[in-house]
């Protein structure tokens, strides 16, 4: 069994890692490199070089660019002899081999040593974990999105309704249903953001035609009422009212997700008081 087969993939670092300069300098990729010595990451071990020991991006012999942080040659053994790592040596060896072989052939045989069937069997057992664990993990995440999904399907369905229902509040139940979520903002305030927003006129605070055409406002008026001075009947105000489609999109802005139970609540509120 050679140096090169010694240099197994559960370490995190691979020959492909590994390279030569244009004038023949070897070079590893930073982050596999620096994981195989223990390190947290890339910054971990190039915080230890010097400035001529690493450089963010390189160019390969062959002309091909390299975009990320490598480790030359002389930080690859710098780093090597100050790690306390088990595996420091053996890495030591592996790097040796794959930089020789680099120099000598410009690649790296990575065909696997059948000499002895044993170790030909542990490198299928070890690449076969891999592909348990991976698969494993794919299904436990796919089973935490099936959750998630059953668990937020009732609520997305109650809401569908409540937006197909059609029901709307006034601006300042608006400001106190934002509020009770903790939204900081009152009545005056949500006016300012509707005007800021083209949902409702400077002055007159009714809602302007666009906004009521996408939904997100509507325009009701009172119930006709006697005038208690003049004894006349009266037409009813017009008041501006914000529908679920503009209140969801309210909550979207100040980054809060709806309690349907609280809405209801402030709409039943509002109900009570007409």
């Amino acid at each position: 069994m050679t140096e090169i087969n010694l240099f197994t993939s559960n370490m995190g670092l691979e020959p492909e890692h590994f390279g030569l300069t244009r004038d023949g300098t070897g070079f590893v990729l930073a982050l596999p490199f620096a994981r195989a010595l223990g390190k947290r990451d890339a910054h971990d071990a190039l915080r230890l070089l010097d400035a001529d020991e690493w450089c963010p991006h390189i160019v390969r012999a062959d002309g091909t660019a390299v975009r990320e942080n490598v480790i030359l040659e002389d930080g690859i053994w710098e780093l090597i002899f100050v790690s306390r790592t088990p595996t420091a040596k053996a890495i030591k060896a592996r790097v040796k081999a794959i930089l020789r072989q680099l120099r000598e052939t410009g690649v790296v045989d990575m065909r696997p040593d059948l000499s002895d069937p044993l170790l030909e069997l542990q490198r299928a057992s070890e690449s076969l974990s891999r592909s348990v664990a991976l698969a494993l993990a794919e299904r436990k995440r796919a089973e935490s999105a099936e959750s998630n999904v059953r668990a937020l399907t009732p609520a997305a369905n109650a809401w569908a309704a409540f937006l197909d229902a059609g029901r709307s509040m006034e601006v300042g139940a608006a400001a106190k249903c934002l509020a009770a979520h903790g939204v900081d903002t009152g009545r005056t305030r949500l006016y300012s953001l509707l005007r800021e927003w083209r949902w409702v006129f400077q002055r007159s605070r009714e809602p302007m035609g666009s906004a009521v055409e996408r939904g997100y406002v509507r325009l009701a008026l009172d119930k006709p009422h006697t005038n208690p001075k003049t004894g006349e009947e009266e037409d009813g105000s017009a008041r501006t009212r914000i529908t679920g489609k503009g209140l969801e999109r309210l909550a979207d802005h100040f980054g809060v997700r709806l309690d349907l139970d609280i809405v209801n609540q402030y709409l039943e509120q509002q109900e009570r008081a007409a």
